[in-house]
């Protein structure tokens, strides 16, 4: 929802993730995928309102659409800082569920750990703030110290692999800024569509290479985003608190 992003677009795949519910048999895959790209394209309306796009700028030179939360095709530093920033909470979500599983296996070290790595993406993205925005002072000093403090941490419980950890997860955070990217090359292939169609000199020429580009889009808007919100999920979340070990759930054996 959030890297496509556009009301016209939304509004089309969940007519097409309806069709699919309705006119194929309950419990099959196309039900199912139909299910799923219905939520999609719930979300990818709500967004594109807050952006203020309908099959891009269409929208706003049509019904005065305006963006409410960011212009992506005008704001590109601010849709990267939203990015980051959603990085920032997915990372440090994972890595307290890391903490809470944990607790739950009676694991200290790792509990530590977590807890120590939490803390210091934390203060690292604080003290990235202050530099940027405030003068520079006692409260950088200090965070720079606890930084420092938690890495030295890390390194005892973790060994000389411990700052290897720290540089993936502030990469796994960075690795976000795809959300800007792709939903920006889908920004400018919609204002292409529309730009070229309105010099297209003829009406019905105008609207073939529209539906053409437009659709070209909606194709990209699909599967881009999709493969590339599952990688963040399964790469950069899962990656902090999911392992691929454990003990078989038998409940019935004796």
């Amino acid at each position: 929802g959030m890297i496509l992003g556009d009301m016209g677009y939304g509004i089309t795949i969940l007519i097409i993730s309806l069709a699919m519910i309705f006119l194929s048999k309950p419990d099959t895959t196309v039900s199912d995928a139909g299910k799923i790209f219905s939520v999609c394209a719930v979300y990818t309306i709500i967004f594109g309102f807050l952006y203020g796009e309908f099959f891009g700028s269409l929208g706003r030179h049509a019904f005065g659409l305006e963006p409410i939360l960011v212009d992506r095709e005008e704001e590109i530093l601010t849709t990267a800082y939203l990015a980051v920033s959603i990085g920032v909470f997915h990372v440090l979500l994972g890595l307290v569920l890391n903490g809470i599983s944990s607790i739950r296996s009676k694991n200290l070290k790792s509990f530590i750990t977590s807890l120590a790595m939490t803390v210091l993406i934390a203060a690292s993205v604080v003290l990235l703030v202050v530099l940027f925005k405030w003068e520079k002072g006692l409260l950088s000093m200090s965070l720079i110290w606890i930084i420092v403090g938690l890495t030295v941490v890390l390194v005892i419980l973790g060994g000389l692999i411990a700052p290897l950890e720290i540089l993936k997860s502030m990469g796994n955070i960075i690795s976000y800024v795809r959300i800007m990217a792709i939903g920006l090359a889908s920004v400018m292939l919609a204002h292409v569509a529309n730009m070229l169609s309105g010099k297209a000199g003829n009406i019905f020429l105008g609207i073939f290479i529209a539906v053409l580009l437009h659709l070209l889009n909606l194709l990209l808007g699909v599967f881009s985003p999709t493969i590339h919100s599952l990688r963040l999920n399964y790469v950069e979340f899962f990656s902090k608190f999911l392992e691929s070990e454990g003990k078989g759930f038998k409940p019935l054996k004796k």
